[in-house]
């Protein structure tokens, strides 16, 4: 299974928008209702013009099939991963997560952390596979 990472597009954006409003993954979102386009809009008008924010599609064999965020703060970069829901379950997240971590260490961020809902069982496996520790209300990695 080849899975790679790419820059978000634009032409991406609606994609991420269904991926965003389907029921199962609002189940994990800190944000469960719908988001409406234009709300979608501006936030990632907001997040692809911050020099700190970073976004890229993954993709299997060529397919997207999700997206995940780093946000560079202070000492930390935070990360976060969508898989659309056909794709969970098969490892992609936990892959991407890998390909992130490289990124991370680019741009030279000694630490990556992501807030995850407790009740997020799936997600919380992948980050603690990859080595991430919970810390308070969040899991971490050093680098």
């Amino acid at each position: 299974m080849k899975i790679t990472i790419r820059p978000v597009k634009k032409e991406d954006l609606k994609k991420i928008l269904e991926w965003r409003n389907e029921p199962e993954v609002r189940k994990s979102m800190f944000n469960t209702g719908t988001i409406t386009e234009e709300e979608h809009e501006k936030y990632w008008e907001r997040f692809l013009n911050d020099e700190k924010k970073f976004a890229y599609i993954i993709e299997k064999e060529g397919r997207s099939v999700g997206v995940i965020k780093l946000e560079i703060r202070t000492e930390k970069a935070e990360v976060n991963i969508l898989v659309a829901p056909e794709f969970q379950g098969k490892g992609i997240g936990k892959t991407a997560l890998k390909l992130i971590e490289e990124k991370a260490k680019e741009f030279k961020v000694p630490v990556l952390m992501s807030r995850i809902k407790p009740e997020n069982e799936a997600s919380i496996k992948i980050f603690e596979k990859n080595n991430f520790k919970i810390k308070h209300h969040y899991l971490e990695k050093k680098l």
